[in-house]
């Protein structure tokens, strides 16, 4: 794969390779010096962050392998937003499968294993034989590792946190933003190996579309060893089943028109969230970058994956900010106010021709994406583990909620490929008619935020005015605890 590489690809690969070092070196002092109640706590929650890195790494080159397929004409570009669209499917259906079996086999972690098994299935083929069947495979095997984090979300809350919810959220949330960072460094670090200039310093716009699928086809061996290896891990991790559900002994069932209000209107809110985030970064926010570097001259090979990694730092700093000290200081409603005033301003900027639609720009501007999203992941999820966090032993209102979230990634991706397909399917498209259709995505961004900002005032003023029934007055015996 090294053959024939430039001094530039070469200068690329090292800085990514001391990227992913640096990053490894100071993840493994994060986690360190975090105070955790014992060393169980402390392995689930590298086992949590060695686990989404397949996914985080995999989910956003799906689209850009469907678009060389389609250069190549091994499948066609009208089905360009099939394969994420699948990947968002799976989770409807998945993820309150994941709850039945953990329902059925009383095991949480088993759970997990099968989830890594059957994503080690879907990479084999696309490594093996890369085409449209297999890449909608994997497809499928990687939306059923995203719809994991309900999982290790309710093992957490059961063995652990049970005080301190939006701490404990803030806390959790570190974990995927960690292997979202790790995935970026690897991603450029295979990207790196893309032609990206050509002789005389132009960004490429012609590529051969099978020398991108056997490079890129990389990605895919990094996912499987970062899959046998959170396995390995996973034989460590001991969980305590006699937890499992005994939270129902604590709370009431949702059994009245005001909690399961709350629950639909903070469900839909999630789903909106989820469609705003697919619609401004991951593979949507690389593929637009690529096409504003070509229009720009400039090669963006070697960065692109930082994309992610600036969203992850945006959002990470959100999380530790609203977790530990604006819900301290501020009510719920206005921290979400402005959470969704920033997102607004994102998308407005974002567009902007002279600014926005800019390389550099788009960059540093994905922070504040990052952070808006934070901001009201954070205060969504927060609410619904801490006030609805089982009361089931099945179904529970948190799977549900991540069901809102993959409602959320189907949709981005049918309105994303439907506004700029040319763009998605790797065709010219003139630059006044990319920022017109840019334009309409950003109008309809903002009114989507619009009426997320307007189901969460109506959940939090029902709430207010109709609180749930909380936790019935138990104390759980010491012995409980030591078990």
């Amino acid at each position: 794969m090294a053959n024939g590489l430039s001094n530039l690809q070469l200068v690329s690969v090292l800085v990514n390779l001391s990227v992913l070092i640096v990053s490894l070196v100071v993840s493994g002092l994060l986690i360190w010096r975090i105070k955790f109640d014992d060393n169980n706590y402390k392995l689930l929650f590298i086992l949590y962050t060695l686990y989404w890195i397949a996914p985080m790494l995999l989910r956003e080159y799906t689209s850009q392998m469907h678009t060389a397929m389609a250069n190549a004409g091994w499948t066609t570009s009208s089905i360009m937003w099939l394969p994420i669209t699948v990947y968002g499917i799976i989770g409807l259906f998945w993820k309150p499968l994941n709850d039945l079996l953990s329902h059925r086999l009383k095991n949480r972690k088993t759970v997990i294993y099968i989830s890594l098994g059957i994503q080690l299935l879907g990479a084999i083929p696309m490594i093996c034989y890369p085409c449209l069947a297999t890449n909608i495979i994997q497809s499928i095997t990687v939306g059923i590792g995203a719809s994991g984090i309900a999982v290790f979300n309710l093992m957490f809350n059961e063995q652990y946190a049970k005080r301190k919810v939006f701490v404990t959220v803030s806390l959790l949330s570190l974990p995927p933003l960690i292997a979202e960072f790790m995935s970026s460094v690897l991603q450029c670090c295979v990207t790196s190996f893309l032609p990206g200039l050509d002789a005389s310093g132009k960004a490429v716009i012609e590529y051969d579309p099978t020398k991108y699928i056997n490079i890129v086809k990389y990605m895919w061996v990094v996912g499987i060893v970062c899959i046998v290896a959170a396995a390995i891990l996973g034989i460590f991790v001991k969980e305590k089943k006699n937890l499992l559900y005994q939270d129902n002994q604590y709370k009431e069932p949702v059994d009245n028109k005001w909690d399961a209000s709350v629950i639909v209107l903070l469900i839909v809110a999630a789903a909106i969230t989820s469609f705003i985030k697919f619609c401004t970064s991951g593979g949507t926010a690389i593929t637009e970058l690529a096409y504003i570097g070509v229009h720009q001259g400039i090669s963006t090979n070697a960065y692109e994956g930082y994309l992610s990694v600036i969203f992850t730092i945006g959002q990470m700093a959100a999380n530790i900010i609203t977790g530990f000290f604006l819900v301290k200081k501020m009510n719920k409603w206005a921290i979400f106010s402005i959470a969704s005033g920033l997102w607004a301003f994102y998308a407005i900027f974002a567009s902007l021709p002279t600014i926005g639609l800019n390389v550099y720009s788009r960059l540093v501007l994905n922070i504040i994406n990052g952070f808006a999203f934070g901001m009201t992941y954070n205060l969504i999820v927060g609410i619904v583990m801490n006030k609805f966090f089982s009361r089931t032993n099945k179904i529970t209102p948190i799977t549900l909620y991540n069901t809102g979230l993959s409602i959320g990634i189907c949709s981005s991706q049918f309105f994303n490929t439907w506004m700029k397909k040319e763009v998605f399917a790797g065709k010219t498209l003139g630059w006044d008619e990319f920022v017109r259709r840019n334009w309409i995505v950003t109008i309809a961004i903002v009114c989507t935020i619009v009426i997320m900002w307007g189901l969460f005032t109506a959940s939090y003023f029902i709430t207010k005015n109709h609180p749930p029934r909380t936790i019935r007055v138990k104390v759980r015996k010491q012995q409980d605890m030591d078990d």
